[in-house]
Order: C-alpha cells, then structure tokens, then sequence
C-alpha cells in the first residue's frame, strides 16, 4: 500500500495526537501508523481495526503522552507490551 494512501486512512481515523517535549506531530503520527500497522500484521488485523483496537483501549493515547519512550523501543516489544497493556483493559488479544 502507499505511504500516502496509508496518511489518508490514518487521518480519517481521526487521530489526536499532541506534539509534546517537541517532538513534531508527523514523527508521532507516522510512527503510531507504522506501529499500528506492525500490531495488526502480528494479530491478523487490518490498519483500521488494529488502529480501532488499540483506540479502543487506550493504547493510542498512551502512545501519544509517552511517545519519548516507546519510540525507542523494537516494535516487537512495543507490540508485546501494547496488547497486555489492551489486555488488562479488557482486550482479548494476547
């Protein structure tokens, strides 16, 4: 899929992200989409539910107020921690 195809389908998802300790609100957006896209690659969703899932469940806002530290972390962890953390919420993917 296109990148831009993929920001068009991001947005519509009506994300709000914040640009905190200055980090730009594209850096925050493409990385979220890329991991959005990791987490629904590894549970067999697609964008827009894997992206629903994590909203859902608060993953997307913790995300968004702690993006200095998850952005250093693999997406495979990321992955890891974002579905116990969706889990504890109610979520049923493991």
């Amino acid at each position: 899929m296109e990148y831009c195809s993929l920001i068009r389908i991001f947005a519509t998802l009506n994300v709000k992200i914040t640009t905190i300790m200055g980090y730009s609100n594209h850096d925050k957006m493409e990385w979220a989409l890329i991991f959005a896209m990791e987490f629904g690659r590894h549970f067999g969703l697609t964008l827009k539910q894997a992206f629903n899932y994590l909203s859902r469940f608060g993953a997307i806002k913790f995300i968004d107020e702690h993006y200095d530290y998850c952005h250093t972390q693999s997406f495979q962890s990321m992955v890891s921690d974002m579905a116990e953390f969706c889990h504890r919420k109610g979520g049923a993917l493991v």
